[in-house]
């Protein structure tokens, strides 16, 4: 599945995520659901809820939510940036405005057929949610490239640490400091469990901060979509960038 561009989300031509004509704070924006539904085959955001989307800007750093909410209700309930609570994201705690039926997690809209690629493709989504409108210093997830094949074999293809040491010192794993289990198969993997629950797992690379590796476990309760998510640093390598 290609990782699509956010700009692709937005609603019209020009994207809410790069106009720089937005004013400072918050404001209402758009998701193209049809648009988004083109990179996902086996989820779907279920017929009777809508998404609700919204952006923050501050001095060229950027944040953003997205709710769902059920299907029609946001007439009945206009947009106020006076008016917020808690940003539920993670890390994030810019107060947010929130539709008075807003679901507890996007996800919860959200269904799937069942399959090891609707768990994949919500673990993606969820993430690209968590990112929405993210400019600057409130990119995160953005940084991360996920890792489909252990990148210390000879001839893989190696992440953004080659920008940020160019006399090869970490090109082998042996010059990585391990602070977890160096993993025997760096390929997404989807475990289905017979009482209906799934797990899915993955390795990223990032070099924001320090170039690091890292291990993700997202586990599904069954019939759901909602993941509860861990991020573990596994490996870590040389200076990376800062914004």
């Amino acid at each position: 599945m290609r990782r699509p561009e956010r700009e692709e989300f937005s609603g019209s031509g020009d994207s809410a995520l790069t106009r720089d004509d937005l004013l400072e704070g918050w404001s209402q924006s758009e998701i193209n659901v049809p648009a988004l539904s083109k990179f996902l085959r086996s989820i779907e955001l279920a017929a009777d809820y809508e998404l609700a989307a919204y952006l923050y800007r501050s001095g060229g750093n950027g944040n953003g939510i997205v709710y769902a909410v059920p299907r029609g209700s946001l007439a009945a309930d206009p947009f106020d940036a006076e008016r917020s609570s808690i940003n539920p994201l993670p890390g994030v705690v810019i107060p947010s405005p929130k539709p008075d039926a807003a679901l507890a997690d996007v996800m919860e809209a959200f269904r799937g057929d069942g399959s090891h690629r609707s768990y994949m493709e919500a673990s993606v989504l969820v993430r690209e949610f968590w990112e929405y409108g993210a400019l600057w210093h409130g990119v995160s997830w953005g940084s991360h490239s996920i890792i489909g094949a252990d990148p210390f074999e000879v001839g893989a293809s190696q992440p953004e640490e080659k920008a940020f040491d160019d006399t090869g010192r970490f090109a082998t794993g042996d010059e990585w400091t391990w602070v977890a289990d160096r993993p025997d198969d760096w390929r997404l993997r989807v475990a289905l469990a017979e009482d209906g629950s799934a797990e899915v797992c993955f390795h990223s690379f990032s070099a924001e901060g320090i170039c690091c590796y890292y291990r993700h476990v997202d586990r599904y309760r069954a019939g759901s979509l909602v993941p509860e998510t861990t991020c573990e640093e596994i490996a870590r390598g040389g200076g990376g960038f800062v914004y």
